[in-house]
């Protein structure tokens, strides 16, 4: 049962008091639907559905549906319509989660389309092409596993030029989950690659560049891991953020590590600089050396954070 927040009568008679529904003559919770709490209520002004959104739903996302549902409705659409409050908001809170109430919308589930069904669903794309949704298609030649899909099959796209390739896809497969000795249950679900992802973002320009948050990286030349510790433990504690290459590995692959990672700066340490009073640091930006003490590199890094 999709009913995975229980809501109070105290509870929804609070909710209720938002609105100019009157007050719940019945509520119960449906069983269809497995991602969100729905629940059917009925009040002295009609029926309605409310539906608690739980953790796997983004909230951020929520505005953007709510309003697109809205927007479908007053243009003619076929669809709930989300109810605003006395203050115009169609996103309420129930037991600190997101939630909506929209109008209640009478039917059957179609398990077996016919011919009139996809001539229904035609006439549905025309009415959303009409409401102003003009990136959707409807592809017939679309082949994706019928051996288990029982209902819509889809796809994404990206419609940019460069990068005019399939995102992901999927489908309605209630059946699925039963060939593994369980009851079945109505499920949707997709797949998407991440190199694709990737190709995405690149071409949208989405994909930003991270900012390092590691002020130098400190290369020990030798084993003198546990005699550098004073001079790491004195950079940390005047609010340095430091990563220590300890690999051992031959000095130029450290260096292409360092430069890799981003980070302005590398201080070399090794028993030189234990056992004498200045360190080694290098700019990789400006490609400089200068010989400091402790105090003046951790002035330097402070400095070049601002």
């Amino acid at each position: 049962m999709a009913v995975y927040t229980d809501i109070t009568d105290e509870e929804l008679s609070g909710l209720l008091a938002d609105y100019d529904l009157g007050a719940a003559r019945s509520f119960k919770g449906i069983a269809e639907g497995i991602e969100n709490s729905n629940f059917l209520l009925e009040t002295a002004t009609g029926r309605y559905f409310l539906t608690v959104y739980e953790k796997r739903v983004d909230p951020a996302d929520l505005p953007f549906f709510l309003g697109l549902m809205q927007h479908l409705a007053q243009h003619g659409f076929p669809c709930a319509t989300p109810i605003a409050d006395r203050e115009g908001r169609l996103l309420k809170s129930l037991r600190g989660k997101p939630c909506a109430l929209v109008s209640y919308l009478s039917g059957l589930s179609v398990r077996r389309p016919s011919a009139a069904h996809c001539r229904e669903a035609g006439m549905s794309l025309a009415w959303l092409h009409q409401a102003g949704v003009t990136n959707l298609v409807d592809d017939l030649s679309l082949m994706r596993g019928f051996d288990y899909y029982t209902d819509i099959v889809f796809e994404v796209f990206d419609t940019d030029p460069d990068n005019n390739r399939s995102m992901f896809g999927g489908g309605r497969y209630d059946g699925l989950v039963g060939l593994f000795g369980v009851e079945p249950v109505p499920t949707v679900g997709f797949g998407m690659g991440d190199v694709t992802l990737l190709n995405f973002l690149k071409a949208h320009s989405l994909l930003k560049d991270p900012k390092p948050e590691t002020d130098v990286v400190a290369i020990l030349i030798g084993d003198v891991y546990e005699a550098a510790q004073p001079i790491l433990s004195g950079l940390r504690a005047a609010g340095i953020n430091l990563a220590v290459d300890s690999s051992g590995r031959k000095l130029d692959t450290q260096l292409k590590h360092a430069v890799r990672s981003k980070t302005k700066f590398v201080l070399f340490i090794g028993e030189a600089e234990i056992n004498g009073a200045e360190l080694k640091l290098r700019d990789l930006d400006q490609n400089q050396e200068k010989q400091l003490s402790l105090e003046q590199v951790a002035e330097t890094l402070s400095a070049a954070r601002g």
